[in-house]
């Protein structure tokens, strides 16, 4: 597996961490650390695709929604992925749909 890293410079990932542990609004820590607001949310945004990226690379899966009680048809066909020479995705009913989303956004 490909290990993807964002570039976030080290100045943003502690400016990011230190804003978690202040309970100031986003506002604040930028008009007290004398930050460019909008600068700040582009970083906070990569810092975040960039621990689901860490996290997803070490296990080798994804987070799914729960499905809650989730009542199955053994009669419908399981949700299955194909990824190779041409992709494609079987078997979605309404048991399952809230699981295709999330997914095409991991594999975009």
């Amino acid at each position: 597996m490909e290990v993807v890293k964002l570039n976030i410079p080290n100045y943003w990932v502690k400016h990011i961490e230190a804003w978690k542990t202040t309970g100031l609004s986003q506002a604040k820590y930028c008009r007290e650390h004398q930050l460019k607001p909008h600068q700040f949310s582009y970083y906070k945004c990569q810092y975040i695709k960039q621990k689901k990226l860490d996290s997803a690379q070490v296990s080798g899966f994804i987070q799914l929604p729960s499905p809650g009680n989730l009542v199955t048809n053994s009669l419908s066909p399981a949700l299955c992925l194909h990824l190779s020479e041409q992709q494609s995705i079987e078997g979605i009913t309404s048991d399952n749909i809230h699981l295709v989303k999330p997914l095409l956004r991991y594999l975009s």
